[in-house]
């Protein structure tokens, strides 16, 4: 997963399932190529975040977060490949309010121009604003994807 450049400001979406309305965040971050192939790749990072989040209950927080990735991708023939990613928030104005975000997937290649990508997430939000959400949210998606 490539991000953006970590000088510049990033916003992410509305995700009314999570309470955000709005998440902006701006911060260094760092990583380290562990394996890098050709059959097993491994990557790491750590960054620090200064975030400001509008929740969808009209309340506002702004925080110091630390943030832990790891990836994880076994290829099993030519680009047929499972990868594995976690992903750890932490907010260090609230400990309690820790994030953590996993994603499995395999791509599939069906033909030359063709391949199909599964994929399974489980977004963890330790104290969702507001408190009556649920603390897990998980996605299942199949893609198909034509290369030109």
């Amino acid at each position: 997963m490539d991000y953006p450049p970590p000088i510049l400001p990033r916003k992410g979406g509305r995700d009314e399932l999570s309470g955000i309305e709005a998440r902006y965040y701006v911060g260094p971050i760092v990583g380290y190529k562990f394996l890098i192939g050709p059959v097993d790749f491994l990557k790491g990072e750590l960054g620090l975040d200064y975030v400001k989040e509008d929740y969808t209950n009209n309340t506002s927080s702004d925080f110091l977060r630390g943030r832990a990735f790891g990836e994880y991708e076994h290829r099993f023939s030519g680009v047929n490949k499972f990868v594995q990613s976690v992903e750890y928030l932490h907010n260090f104005k609230d400990s309690e309010k820790y994030l953590v975000n996993a994603v499995t997937g395999i791509v599939t290649i069906l033909s030359s121009n063709l391949s199909l990508k599964t994929g399974y997430e489980v977004h963890y939000v330790n104290t969702p604003v507001p408190s009556t959400l649920k603390r897990t949210d998980t996605v299942f998606s199949a893609s198909l994807i034509v290369n030109f």
